[in-house]
């Protein structure tokens, strides 16, 4: 029984720690899920977007797509940001790229915080290695900073599935 207690301690110390070293903001995974975004946010007609559209492209094509992937399908080594921005609100999306990914679990469940808590010690000791590469902190890159809801444009537009992988058209006024 002591045994289990110091283990219990011992991780809740390990998760205490980590959570103010690595956690950037708290995100329920519950809430996560079931946010639906049905607001327009780009215009696009016949595979050509507006101006702030075409600019999520480029700055997405300059700083993302190296491990997103074309068209943020995904890779082996980061998420398919199109699966992620149909479930994102433009203020979530501006949180994890601007400080990166934050632990998601709800505050009541200890065997998922646990859970959870490994898979980034996991990840880590992978990032260490050099098997696993670090998302970036885009909060002190300029392009980046500037362009998060131009890069939501136009990963929403292609969740919604109104233009391809391919760039896109603009669109002349």
């Amino acid at each position: 029984m002591m045994y289990r207690n110091s283990k219990q301690n011992f991780l809740t110390g390990i998760i205490a720690i980590t959570l103010s070293v690595f956690y950037t903001g708290y995100v329920s995974a519950n809430a996560e899920e079931q946010e639906t975004v049905t607001a327009p946010y780009y215009e696009a007609v016949n595979g050509e977007v507006d101006a702030q559209t075409f600019m999520g492209y480029n700055a997405y094509h300059n700083a993302c797509v190296r491990c997103h992937g074309v068209g943020g399908s995904g890779t082996d080594i980061a998420p398919n940001l199109v699966e992620s921005v149909s479930r994102l609100s433009p203020a979530k999306f501006r949180l994890k790229v601007l400080h990166a990914y934050a632990m998601k679990f709800t505050p009541n469940d200890w065997t998922q915080m646990e859970n959870a808590m490994l898979e980034q010690i996991r990840k880590q000791q992978q990032r260490d290695s050099g098997e696993l590469e670090t998302m970036p902190k885009w909060k002190n890159n300029p392009m980046i900073k500037e362009n998060v809801g131009n890069i939501y444009r136009y990963l929403k537009a292609r969740a919604d599935e109104v233009i391809g992988a391919d760039k896109p058209g603009l669109i002349r006024e």
